[in-house]
């Protein structure tokens, strides 16, 4: 559900609201003006023409983009399996065609094998090279004396399984330089398991494992090693050349979660700077410039400066109008713009753009009214309606704040409390996501605006158009703080003998209709628990013991003893 806060803008507001499915919020007082500061990255999208079913790994230097692309090849009509193959691409930054390095040529299976070769990893080596990790994945097939391949399932007799991993340096066309086989790491190491590998600029390979980091040069001799606590996530370089990595642990005693990026220094041999993080943090990139490394948070993407406690905002995604779930891989360069690869369907085709994000004073952009729509969490179904009208509206501009981008580890409801804070001091966002809000609250203090008046004055639409009775069920004090797209009715079915025929239901109607039950029948399902029954009734009855006008509740009346005795009948989820 959604609502609205109090706004100067109503005309505008209500039809955002209603295009969007949304309801409305903001100050009175305050009429807010378009956005005629800050930096907005504006983006250009080319076509890429590539042969290419999925992308699976991506790097970029400061002239190019280098992608590695799979596709199924073309196979005899009477072959049992498609053949999955690799390949590599090279675009330019500045204009031109995908160019695919035909030099390149995947590590070949073993002889007298089936199987398939993928690239895992691609990085930028030194003097314009290339390094890829490949995974290896080979098999035969022991098929009995008399198979027949038509009333039999040969994959019944596959066997000898080999999976090896390969990491390779090419040259600017594809052609290797160098390989080393890095399959078998925990038995070289010592280790059960390898988390996850890494490479650092010079080639060198950092294996992570249950205890310990360990740092390989290419001929996986082991430089050093490190410890540290939590550390079993994934290592990323850094702008420095160091390598970090997202850690999170969780206290038990106090309840809360931490986000540290721990570094691994390769001069020192030891761990290096820590920064804190937020707590959804995720998508860690190698920094360029100014900036040590990248993340998201949301929607959002951040540069941390070495040493800082807490990242820069660069961009949100939806602000440039793009779809993050569009986005492959993305590249920020060093001259401030940002690369990156979109892939969309077009029927069952793959279509891929090359976008390039430039950094610009939004003054200079064409001028619009900015409209606020506040959220604890942006879902994928608003981001793309939000993307559509920006796209399509000349007057009106949509920008997401995203308030669960402020939750930390310490406290998780930061990001409610922060809107709350701008609600009460009348900044509020002008539209609401009421899914994680407390709507009532809002609506007893006055915060949001009713809409019956604007729905009654629109031509196009007015009460007669609108399912009135779910509207004005979702009423608070005759007045309508919320529009949704869609609305349910629960329902519990029982025999006429035992519930009887009526239109109405209590609390007592509901415990002498369980008396009358056989043994082992249950009112809502058959895993009904104290816990269970204390959240359904306290969903559908919380109204009438808390008066959010009033600002009273009776919690110690006699209907909700009543309450609490019957839900005290049922087992413990632990009794179950």
């Amino acid at each position: 559900m959604w609502c609205g806060h109090k706004s100067g803008k109503r005309a505008a507001l209500l039809a955002v609201i209603l295009s969007l499915g949304l309801t409305a919020c903001g100050s009175r007082e305050k009429e807010k003006e378009s956005r005629l500061s800050g930096t907005v990255y504006v983006p250009k999208f080319t076509e890429l023409k590539l042969e290419a079913e999925g992308l699976s790994a991506g790097c970029a230097d400061s002239r190019n983009i280098y992608l590695a692309a799979n596709a199924n090849e073309a196979v005899p009509a009477d072959s049992a399996a498609a053949n999955y193959v690799s390949f590599l691409y090279r675009i330019p930054l500045e204009g031109g065609e995908a160019v695919k390095l035909e030099q390149y040529q995947p590590v070949p299976l073993p002889e007298g094998t089936e199987g398939n070769v993928s690239i895992q990893e691609l990085s930028v080596g030194t003097e314009g090279t290339l390094w890829v990790t490949e995974n290896v994945y080979s098999y035969t097939f022991q098929l009995p004396e008399g198979f027949n391949e038509e009333t039999d399932d040969k994959w019944q007799y596959q066997s000898d399984i080999q999976e090896t991993v390969i990491r390779r340096q090419l040259d600017a066309t594809g052609k290797e330089l160098k390989r080393v086989d890095i399959s078998g790491l925990a038995q070289k190491l010592d280790v059960d398991t390898v988390y996850s590998t890494a490479f650092d600029r010079d080639g060198n390979i950092y294996a992570v494992t249950e205890k310990k980091i360990f740092a390989l040069d290419p001929g996986l001799q082991v430089l050093f090693t490190v410890e540290g606590k939590d550390m079993t996530g994934a290592l990323t370089p850094m702008g420095d050349g160091t390598l970090g990595m997202i850690c999170s642990s969780y206290n038990e005693e106090t309840q809360t979660s931490d986000n540290v990026l721990k570094t691994i220094d390769p001069k020192k041999k030891a761990l290096g700077a820590e920064y804190p993080m937020p707590l959804n943090a995720y998508g860690i990139q190698p920094g360029r410039g100014a900036y040590q490394f990248y993340y998201q948070n949301g929607d959002t993407v951040y540069g941390c400066r070495s040493g800082a406690k807490e990242g820069e905002k660069l961009f949100s995604w939806v602000d440039s109008d793009i779809n993050q779930d569009d986005i492959n891989f993305y590249f920020p360069l060093e001259d401030g713009r940002v690369a990156a690869v979109s892939r969309k369907w077009e029927l069952d085709t793959a279509k891929y753009e090359l976008v390039l994000m430039t950094p610009t004073d939004r003054s200079s952009l064409p001028e619009k009214t900015t409209l606020t729509y506040g959220t604890a969490g942006l879902s994928w179904e608003m981001r793309r309606k939000i993307i559509d009208f920006n796209k399509t509206n000349d007057k009106y501009r949509i920008e997401v704040r995203d308030y669960s981008q402020l939750n930390t580890g310490d406290d998780n409801a930061a990001g409610i409390a922060r809107l709350n804070m701008d609600m009460m001091a009348g900044n509020g966002p002008d539209i609401l996501d009421m899914g994680a809000l407390p709507i009532r609250q809002y609506g007893a203090k006055g915060l949001l605006e009713d809409l019956w008046p604007f729905i009654e004055k629109d031509k196009e639409i007015g009460r007669e158009k609108l399912m009135e009775k779910v509207f004005e069920a979702a009423q608070q004090d005759g007045k309508l703080f919320q529009i949704f797209e869609n609305f349910g009715i629960q329902t519990v079915a029982g025999a006429r003998e035992v519930v009887g025929d009526r239109m109405s239901w209590t609390l007592h109607d509901l415990k002498e209709a369980r008396k009358k039950m056989p043994e082992g029948c249950a009112i809502f399902g058959m895993y009904d628990t104290r816990e269970s029954m204390l959240q359904t009734v306290l969903y559908q009855s919380m109204g009438s013991f808390v008066d959010w006008t009033k600002g009273e509740c009776s919690f110690d009346s006699d209907g909700f003893k009543a309450l609490l005795e019957f839900c005290g009948s049922f087992p413990g989820s632990d009794e179950l």
